[in-house]
């Protein structure tokens, strides 16, 4: 009978045992998951930064190719005017010339 006893005693040892173990187990699982979670998502945060990093360093080159063309054009009307102003025209195409040149040279 004492024999019986304690092979029932350690029959609920082993059940409370396996019992615990798939509790701690339960609980850890979705710390595991949040934390793939966030691995995801910072993964996902890092790619979109990058595409945006890279359209901002594709604006500044597209600024800066408008920037060189609007001075380009400004150096060929620079170039008509004077062409103009030495051919006999107003002073009022010199005045246009003087304001050309000056925003030019900023």
């Amino acid at each position: 009978m004492t024999f019986l006893l304690v092979l029932v005693a350690l029959a609920g040892l082993y059940i409370l045992f396996v019992n615990v173990v798939e509790s701690t187990r339960k609980l850890r699982k979705p710390k595991e998951q949040e934390s793939d979670d966030a691995t995801a998502r910072r993964s996902a945060c890092d790619r979109k930064f990058a595409n945006d990093q890279r359209a901002i360093l594709d604006h500044d080159k597209r600024i800066e190719a408008l920037e060189e063309g609007s001075r380009v054009q400004c150096a060929a009307l620079h170039a008509l005017l004077e062409h103009e102003l030495h051919n006999g025209n107003s002073a009022e195409m010199k005045k246009a010339s003087d304001d050309l040149f000056t925003h030019l040279n900023r």
